[in-house]
């Protein structure tokens, strides 16, 4: 029988290339704290199934394709907390997040539906949620104000816009939020710095302006920010973000991106925050 050890990260590993041997070893470990899944070309019905040997495990990466019907053998895993999934496909219908009691961060962030985000939303014990690139609609913002106890989003590459960012103000509980790379501009700004608990915020890629993240004075507790552009198109102007990111008095953090970053500023930074980190095509500064 095959015995299964932890890599240095402490990841257990099911290989695709000998899966039913693998399920088995999986199966004869009390509790796996981390468990990945590598080398599947698609994980089916039949696969996931055998799941239910698994005596416990926490966080659950799917490093491969699942099919819809598949993902409910796999929220049945017991103890399962944390769920990453590179990508979730046909056939079937997502279902039984809403029995799911443990789990309370689902990352899923290629090509979601509508009605698969609002069938994950039925799991009312969600603290992190990342739905990047996802079909992103009033009705899935209006399942996401359900979620009384979720702290992260991520809505990155969606249509997220200013509308729902006026309704998603309404989340009390929301401490990081990334909008990169959406249509949200300075009207929808003015609804996000409503929520004074926000800590984190990505406007990577929006249509905030330099002058409009001087509303991020009205953040007192915001410790980290992500602004700028894709590589090539016009973005801001570092001789106004820089000052005004020195001034905000809880930074910690910053992630600049695209922008033309001076030496000068560069050392400003890093001298008054933990963590800086500057990208472009032609270096990347952390």
């Amino acid at each position: 029988m095959t015995i299964l050890y932890p890599d240095n990260r402490g990841w257990y590993k099911l290989d695709g290339t000998n899966p039913a041997e693998s399920i088995r070893a999986i199966g004869s470990v009390q509790h796996i704290e981390k468990l990945s899944i590598t080398n599947f070309r698609l994980l089916t019905v039949e696969l996931a199934k055998q799941f239910s040997s698994f005596r416990s495990v926490g966080w659950m990466w799917l490093w491969c394709d699942v099919t819809r019907s598949a993902m409910r053998h796999v929220i049945r895993i017991p103890g399962l907390e944390v769920l990453d999934v590179l990508n979730i496909k046909a056939p079937g219908k997502l279902q039984g997040f809403d029995s799911a009691e443990n789990l309370h961060t689902v990352r899923a962030n290629h090509y979601l539906k509508e009605e698969d985000v609002l069938a994950i939303t039925q799991c009312r014990t969600l603290q992190e949620l990342g739905i990047q690139g996802a079909e992103v609609t009033p009705k899935v913002i209006a399942a996401l104000l359900s979620l009384t106890e979720l702290r992260a989003l991520d809505v990155e590459g969606s249509a997220f816009d200013d509308r729902m960012a006026a309704s998603l103000c309404e989340l009390p509980t929301l401490e990081v939020l990334d909008v990169g790379g959406t249509n949200v501009s300075r009207a929808g700004l003015t609804h996000l710095i409503s929520m004074k608990q926000l800590r984190s915020l990505d406007l990577w890629a929006t249509k905030v302006t330099e002058a409009d993240l001087e509303l991020l004075r009205e953040l007192p507790g915001l410790e980290y920010i992500s602004v700028g552009n894709y590589e090539g198109l016009l973005s801001l102007d570092a001789n106004k973000v820089v000052p005004l990111l020195l001034e905000l008095p809880s930074l910690k953090r910053v992630w600049l991106d695209g922008i033309s970053v001076s030496d000068t500023q560069k050392a400003a930074l890093h001298a008054k925050l933990d963590s800086v980190r500057i990208t472009s095509l032609q270096s990347d500064d952390a």
